[in-house]
């Protein structure tokens, strides 16, 4: 579920593990950014960016699976880019016609671009296995996503929040 809350707002959550709805033991950090404004300039160009991190409460055995999942989702995102760049190297090869044995053969070809697509599949499967997203970060406004629907629910009534 999707809940928009100002960014002064004070959030209370559920003194329940936000994954499994168990006795909350710790606490975890959700990350997020956006891009607020961009300036270009003769030279350098000025990006400035919201970012946000709240915690939310959480039982220690799936803070250690969302370390897990986030490391995961911080390798694949590095293998994307990576396998990218070689298959993007390999299909302007391929177009023109570049014989084989110049930079690879066309089976490594075929493995990159097999690799750049399970680190895509990687990458979005682990990014929708966060319990808790920040999204849509503005000025004065963040869209908080909750995986858990029952938690969501919880949360929303606590805050006295409508779902988006």
């Amino acid at each position: 579920m999707n809940f928009k809350i100002s960014k002064g707002e004070e959030m209370r959550w559920p003194k329940k593990c936000v994954t499994c709805g168990g006795n909350a033991t710790t606490s975890n950090m959700a990350y997020g950014s956006s891009l607020a404004g961009y300036k270009f300039k003769l030279i350098l160009h000025e990006f400035t960016h919201n970012t946000v991190d709240i915690s939310y409460p959480i039982c220690i055995k799936h803070k250690y699976t969302v370390m897990i999942i986030r490391a995961l989702y911080y390798i694949s995102g590095f293998a994307m880019l990576v396998f990218g760049l070689l298959t993007f190297v390999f299909l302007v090869l391929l177009i023109a016609n570049v014989p084989d044995s110049y930079l690879f053969n066309h089976q490594e070809g075929l493995k990159f671009c097999f690799i750049f697509l399970i680190s895509i599949i990687a990458f979005i499967v682990l990014w929708k296995l966060q319990p808790i997203r920040l999204k849509n970060i503005g000025e004065y406004f963040i869209t908080i996503v909750i995986r858990n629907e029952q938690y969501a629910q919880e949360f929303a009534l606590l805050n006295g929040l409508d779902p988006l």
